[in-house]
Parts: C-alpha cells; structure tokens; sequence
C-alpha cells in the first residue's frame, strides 16, 4: 500500500535543496491523506495517525523533541479496506504545533556574511508524521514543513524619548544612533534610524554591523552598511543630523527566536553595532540589542518552486558519476569480447594490450641492437665486449670501440 500527504499550505519554501509547505503558527492544520494500493498488494489496513516531532541539530549533537500525542484519523480497533483508493481529509488544532519556529541559520546578502553563512551551529526542523497500520507492519511517512510565527508590525516612528538608541563617545567626540521604530525590526521592512555627530574630531567613516550570535556561539556579521564616509559624503550637520534608511529584505534574515530544551532554552539574538573610523588609531565601537521579526508569511505559490534542487556542484558530480560508470561498463564490454574470441579460438587469453606491449619491446630490442652494430665510417664495427677495447678519438669525441 502506497501513501501520500498533501497540506492545505499556499507557500512553499526550499528546505535541504527540497520544497516544504509553509505553516503559521496559531492557524490549525488541514489536509489529506491519499491511499492507493498497487496490484497485488492488500488493501487492508488497522489504523492511521499523524504526529507532529521536532528536531534540533546544536554543536552537542541531534536532540529529538518528543511529540505531542498522535491524532487518530481511523480508529485502531477496526479494519479498513483501501481497495480502489481511499482519501481522508484531517484538521488538527492549531495548538498541536510547536510553538517554536523553524531555523534554518540562514543570514546576510553581502560582504563577509557569503563567507559566515556556514558557520551557523543551530538547526530547527519540524515533521508531520503518518503512520499506517498493515497486518504485517507499520508504514511511516516523513513530511517536513517550516513553520513561521507572525508578529504585529512595530510602529515606523517612535518619539525620541521611546526610541532605542546606541552611542559612542571614546574617539574625541560624540556620535548617536537613534532607531526610529524601536528595536523591532521587520524582516520585509527596513532599518529607520538617525545619526548625529557632535564634536570637532574628525571622523574618517561610520559604519553600522548587524551581528547575530546562537546560544554561546561566536558573533557573526550578517551584514555592514556604510552610514558616511568623509571622503564621499558632505558634512553631518550637528543639529539636524543624518536619516538613513536600510532595506533587510534583499538580505534574506532569519528571526530572533528562542528554543526552548526540556533542559534549557536556547536564544538567537541579533545585534546593531555602531562602528566609527578615525584618521587614525583604532575604531571606536558600541552595540546595541535588538529584535528581528516576521510581520507576514514568507515563501513562494505552492507549485512554483523545482521539484528537485540541486546545488551545482553535486549535479556535476552525478555528471561525473555517469561517466566513470559508463567507461568501466565499456572496459568491461572489451574485456568479455576478448575472452569470448580466444575460447572460441582455442588459443590462451592475452590481453590485446599485452601483446601490443610484446611487439613494441620486441621492436625497441632489434633497433637497438641495430644500432649497436651499425659499421663506422672508417670501416670500424663496434659492439658490446668484456674485453678492455683501446680509446679512439673520433671527431674529437672520445669512443671506445673494437676493431673487426
């Protein structure tokens, strides 16, 4: 018997190379299965399930949560006859999923975060499991989905005194990063912020990081933007300030999150650093907390995406694969065709490239011993002996050689 689980999900997202349905968390979670039994195989089965597990892949190893209690779709206790196929709808309440996102430890669309990227240590997935009851054994089918949790957007403009705000003041001057909105960022949305320079030392560029750290891990920089540059910009007017606004969408940003362990809770945090660039000397820095998050769902119309993602490098080693095997299938082919012809013929075996490299020998041997005997000018002949033969010059070259 042969199952398949379909989710009432309108986006799809690429997870490990492959597409998985988007679910919201707070929203239930409708679907069907379909049954279809293959010729000669039985139709009867005693149960179906679904259970909902998660997995954490952290720098200690795999931890598998254990799942909530599995949501009968057929009762247990009664056989069923899946012949001519069989769908069953389902719903299940929206508090039967985690209440933990997914996170796939994705960041940054520029500069040194191409090189991070990798770096990241914490991996959440999450799994609809169906389990099928046959008279001999259980069928297990595995479909993975990403859940996403969606937040109220913060407010675009704050007033002064409620905004977040970060300063640095160990370069000779004074300088101030205030965040218009809050330190909420939206994901799809954009950093607002004000920056003022107060103070007569001069200041050769002021940069602003977005760092990330998971749990006790290293901080990585997910990105950096260039605020002013003195060589490029004009000057910062000190009562008016300068306004930027910073775009997060192209950089593809995972949310602030917290997974919680039956033994301890795990954080992903993110950062705001003001970093300020003297003529000379080192840079003056300091960091501010802050929080990303998602304010509408994420993913692309289901059906959209390939069926099958590969990164390139793979394809081409499958490519590669195909090659070798097909080589070995043809020296394999030759192999077997030669064997054939000397049974038939009687004669022993010998590879055809043996015998190639008796005749090439063969050759070799007889111009060389050709060459050893051919006759000098003088009417010398010259050849191997055991004997102590006199030097002769000939040609001002010295040779030693043995007259016939």
């Amino acid at each position: 018997m042969e199952a398949a689980l379909a989710l009432d999900a309108p986006l799809e997202r690429l997870v490990d190379g492959r597409p998985v349905p988007v679910l919201l968390h707070g929203h239930a979670v409708s679907g069907e299965v379909i049954l279809r039994v293959p010729p000669g195989a039985s139709p009867l089965f005693h149960g179906l399930s679904l259970q909902i597990a998660s997995r954490l892949i952290a720098p200690s190893g795999s931890h598998s949560f254990p799942p909530k209690e599995a949501h009968e779709l057929l009762p247990t206790h009664a056989a069923h006859d899946a012949t001519g196929g069989m769908r069953v709808r389902f719903v299940l309440p929206a508090d039967a999923l985690p209440r933990t996102p997914s996170y796939s430890g994705g960041g940054g669309g520029g500069g040194e975060s191409i090189l991070l990227r990798r770096e990241s240590i914490l991996l959440l997935r999450h799994e609809l499991v169906l389990l099928l009851r046959r008279p001999a054994d259980e069928l297990r089918l595995v479909q993975p989905f990403e859940l996403q949790c969606v937040e109220a957007a913060p407010p675009a403009f704050l007033p002064p005194a409620d905004r977040a705000w970060v300063s640095v003041a160990d370069f000779g001057g004074s300088c101030r990063l205030e965040l218009c909105g809050g330190e909420a960022i939206d994901l799809k949305g954009e950093i607002r912020a004000q920056l003022l320079l107060h103070g007569t030392a001069p200041v050769r560029k002021v940069a602003l990081k977005l760092l990330s750290r998971e749990d006790d891990g290293p901080l990585r920089v997910l990105h950096v933007w260039t605020l002013w540059d003195a060589f490029l910009d004009d000057p910062i007017d000190e009562r008016t300030g300068l306004r930027v606004e910073l775009p997060l969408k192209p950089l593809g940003l995972e949310p602030s999150i917290a997974i919680h362990t039956p033994t301890a809770t795990i954080k992903v945090r993110h950062f705001l650093r003001l970093v300020l660039l003297p003529p000379r000397g080192e840079e003056a820095w300091n960091t501010l907390d802050v929080r990303l998050v998602r304010t509408a769902p994420e993913g692309f119309p289901r059906g959209t995406l390939p069926a099958t993602a590969q990164p390139a490098a793979r394809a081409g080693g499958l490519r590669l694969t195909h090659w070798l095997v097909a080589i070995c299938a043809c020296l394999a082919a030759v192999a077997l065709a030669s064997a054939w012809q000397a049974a038939v013929s009687g004669a022993p075996f010998i590879p055809r490239a043996t015998m190639r490299a008796h005749r090439r020998g063969a050759r070799a041997g007889e111009a060389f011993t050709n060459m050893r005997r051919r006759p000098d000018p003088r009417g010398a002949v010259w050849e191997d002996s055991d004997d102590e033969p006199p030097e002769v010059s000939i040609d001002g070259m010295p040779t030693t050689y043995r007259m016939a």
